[in-house]
Order: C-alpha cells, then sequence, then structure tokens
C-alpha cells in the first residue's frame, strides 16, 4: 500500500506543475482569437512547432519519442516528459487488449462488439460501455466475494447494464439506484428480456425465476447522512436484516463519485468501495458548503495552491489518447477547433456583452462549409445568423487551424495532472480517515478515457 506522505509529495507536485500551465487548461478553443491564445505558448516553442503536420504533432509532442526533427528548447521538452511521467500512469493492465495492439486495431476494436462479454449482457450497449461492463462487473463481483459484502449498489445505475451484468452473469444481489424513472422502467424492462433469453439459451436451467437487480427510484444529496442513507436503502429493499453493502458505479458524476467516497468512510455498513468517476467539471468547489467534491482531503485544502478552475477540471474528462490517434490520421474533423475559434470571433463581434456562448457541437460538421456552419451555430444558440460572413477574414482565420490544434494539445496535455490531483486528493482523504485504498486503471483509455477506479475494503485495513 502508498503511504500517505507519499500521496501528499506527489500531489504537491503535480499541483506546482498545474500552477505553472494552468494559462492552457483554463483557456478556452472558442477563445483562442479573441484571447489571443497563441500568444501564450513561449515564443521558442512557437518556433518548432508551428511547421508541424498533424502526424509529427502526435509523434513528437504528445508520443514518447527520444528523436526530433530539430533542436527543441529544453522548458519545451521538460514540460512533455513532465506531463508525461508526472500523472498515474493511464496504462489498462486487466484489458484483454494489450499494449502491443496498434492504433488501427484499437479503433476498430471501437467499433466492433466486446466479445469477452456474453451477448445478452451486449445487447442494447454501446461497445465502449461494453468494454467498461465488462471489466467493472468482474472487478466488483470479485470484490463482494473477498470483502464479504452481502450486497452492492450501484449509483447512477441508468438503465440497469451494470447491474444486469452483475446479477445474471456473476449472481451478485445489487440494489441500483437512480433517479430517472424512465431509466428504472427500461432497466426492468431489460431485466425480463435478458431473463427470457437466458431460458431460451438453457431450457433445462431455472432462470426465469432468477434474482435480477432491485432497482430504486432516490437522489442521493450530497449532504446525506451515511447512517439516513443506510436507514433509507433497508427500508426501500424492505431488508430486516443489517446486510454489509459495496459501493460502485460507472462514471458516477460529478459530486455522485465523491458522495460515495465520504459514505464509505462514515458508515461501517459500507465495507467496501470501487468507484469510477467522470465530469470533473460538475464537483462542486465551494469552501462555504458542508460537503464538497473538490478538495477533500484536510491536506490539500490547506494548500495555498489547490484550486483548478472549472474549465481545467472540464479539460481533464476530455481523451488525449483517442486525440492522438485522430492527428495520426490528419483527418478533416481536426479542422473544427478552428471552426469554433473563428466562430468565437463572429459572435464576439456581433454579440460583444455575450461570452463563451455554449455552442453545441454540429455533427459531421467538417463536410460543410464554414458559412454553413456558422448558421446552424447560430441556429443552435437561438441567434440571428449575420447576413453575410466576411470571406476573406475568416479564410484568414481558418488558414491557422494547425496552431489552434497545437494549443488544443497542450492543454490536453495538462489534463491527466488535473484528473490525477483529483484522485490523489480522494485517496488521501480515506487514507487520513485509516483506510487503505488503490487506484487502477481498470479500462483501456483509448476505449474509456475515464479509465480510473479507486478500490477499497475495510477488510484489508
Amino acid at each position: 500500500m502508498v503511504e500517505i506522505e507519499d500521496l501528499k509529495q506527489r500531489t504537491d507536485i503535480l499541483l506546482k506543475f498545474f500552477n505553472l500551465y494552468i494559462r492552457f487548461s483554463d483557456s478556452y478553443v472558442i477563445e483562442f482569437f479573441t484571447s489571443n491564445h497563441w500568444d501564450k505558448i513561449p515564443k521558442s516553442w512557437k518556433e518548432v512547432l508551428k511547421d508541424l503536420t498533424t502526424p509529427q504533432i502526435s509523434e513528437f509532442l504528445l508520443s514518447n519519442t527520444k528523436t526530433y526533427p530539430t533542436v527543441w528548447p529544453l522548458s519545451l521538452l521538460a514540460f512533455k516528459q513532465c506531463s508525461l511521467y508526472l500523472p498515474i500512469p493511464r496504462t489498462c493492465h486487466t484489458s484483454p487488449v494489450n499494449d502491443a495492439t496498434g492504433t488501427d486495431e484499437m479503433l476498430l476494436k471501437l467499433s466492433c462488439q466486446e466479445k469477452m462479454l456474453k451477448h445478452i449482457f451486449r445487447k442494447h450497449v454501446k461497445p465502449k460501455k461494453q468494454h467498461e461492463i465488462y471489466l467493472l462487473s468482474k472487478t466488483v463481483a470479485e470484490l463482494l466475494e473477498s470483502s464479504k459484502c452481502s450486497d452492492i449498489i450501484d449509483f447512477g445505475s441508468g438503465q440497469g447494464h451494470l447491474a444486469r451484468s452483475l446479477t445474471l452473469g456473476y449472481n451478485c444481489p445489487v440494489i441500483t439506484l437512480e433517479q430517472n424513472k424512465k431509466f428504472i422502467k427500461k432497466a426492468e424492462e431489460f431485466d425480463d428480456d435478458a431473463c427470457k433469453t437466458l431460458h431460451k439459451a438453457n431450457r433445462q436451467a431455472d432462470v426465469v425465476g432468477q434474482v435480477t437487480a432491485r432497482h430504486v427510484q432516490y437522489n442521493v444529496s450530497t449532504d446525506v447522512a451515511a447512517d439516513i442513507f443506510i436507514d433509507t436503502i433497508d427500508k426501500k429493499v424492505q431488508s430486516h436484516v443489517e446486510p454489509t453493502y459495496l459501493l460502485t458505479g460507472l462514471h458516477a458524476c460529478g459530486d455522485l463519485s465523491a458522495t460515495m467516497i465520504r459514505l464509505y468512510k462514515e458508515s461501517p455498513r459500507i465495507a467496501a468501495l470501487v468507484s469510477v468517476a467522470c465530469c470533473y467539471m460538475k464537483l462542486s468547489t465551494e469552501p462555504e458548503s458542508t460537503y464538497i467534491g473538490y478538495p477533500m482531503s484536510l491536506y490539500v485544502k490547506g494548500l495555498d495552491n489547490h484550486k483548478i478552475p472549472y474549465k481545467s477540471r472540464e479539460s481533464a474528462c476530455h481523451a488525449l489518447e483517442d486525440y492522438r490517434c485522430r492527428l495520426k490520421g490528419a483527418g478533416p474533423q481536426l479542422r473544427m477547433h478552428c471552426y469554433r475559434a473563428a466562430l468565437g470571433t463572429i459572435l464576439r463581434k456581433l454579440h460583444p456583452d455575450m461570452v463563451r456562448l455554449p455552442v453545441q457541437t454540429i455533427k459531421k460538421a467538417f463536410n460543410l462549409s464554414f458559412v454553413e456552419y456558422v448558421a446552424l451555430a447560430f441556429k443552435k444558440l437561438k441567434l440571428s445568423a449575420p447576413n453575410e460572413v466576411d470571406v476573406q477574414e475568416a479564410e484568414s482565420l481558418l488558414s491557422q487551424w494547425v496552431h489552434v490544434v497545437i494549443y488544443f494539445c497542450l492543454c490536453l496535455m495538462v489534463a491527466p495532472t488535473v484528473e490525477s490531483i483529483i484522485l490523489l486528493d480522494r485517496m488521501i482523504f480515506l487514507k487520513e480517515h485509516g483506510l487503505n485504498c488503490e487506484i487502477k486503471s481498470l479500462f483501456e483509455p483509448k476505449l474509456s478515457p475515464r479509465c480510473f477506479a479507486i478500490i477499497a475494503s475495510k477488510d484489508s485495513q
């Protein structure tokens, strides 16, 4: 087990690195031109980066290459090495896809079914989530057995795909918590369908009456007391004993993942935890709140440089590995960041009081002309489209699309550091209360960018 002092030291280093380059992660690509982001890059960096092709950007900037086409400044090399080696390693050791798998094979796998997952658990589930369910359900089932917990509680269960794999695939008792009634209804329908499929596949087996998950409509509040939470669950499932619970959730959003960790710390009836988080930008960070999502530990709260802005937390949800693959492919979709930045220039001119408008993604916008893109973007924003677009100005901006890509890459390079700080803070929080835990890169990051799981069991204390 990693000692708490080692976690603190590593967090200190990560925070120092993050604060040195916060100007990258705390910025918006849509403001690339209006805020002169290109000028935020050191001149010596721009000289060696500006003429690279996108495959070269992938190879020399985002990959661990040891050779370069020109002499790079030491400051850029130091930035690159720190971004690669300071964060928690994202190499997946549990995936059936090994590290030697090439980019093309990995992308092909992303578009295919997860064959390791039985057919009934692949139904209604996209390949990416199949990959996650296969590995997470296996991990949770093994921990349930070793921790001697009696029930699993699945936070933010959605349509019950993870719970279905655990109940019907591993014969684990599961209680799902979901606030959306429609999702619960769908989960129950899918459960019935899966049981019928099992029955048809093996008529001699008595699977018609096989126990499925107990679906509970429940909105877990961030400030719920652990004893009230446990009492509520007991009543909703009408438990007449005192079961011990294992908490889990596949990409529990924002504060929900932090709440899971706090409840695990507070309740003796919660004996194990497998937390896979996402949506770090939705974490509450206000210090006056009773319970906040970041920072959780007393140690990080006491550091002067611990604050992580919204945009930096949002950038930590993007996929560096996936973008590296896109750069190698050099496809037309790489120009979309520049489309957004040029759009931001037009928006700022026409609506100077509107800052950082939430421009929604336009599917396959790279197949559109810029004028068509602008018209659709304004429509989505419910704004009147400009009568005409200055074509000459637009072409001048769009010609700088590689510069926008380079800047976006620098932002992505800081992102793993942000995620690592948040996860280490949670580990320190548990350690401060005498609870051991570990972090595993559970999923293949090329398929599932939010690949980390915090795993803990009170039996191992």
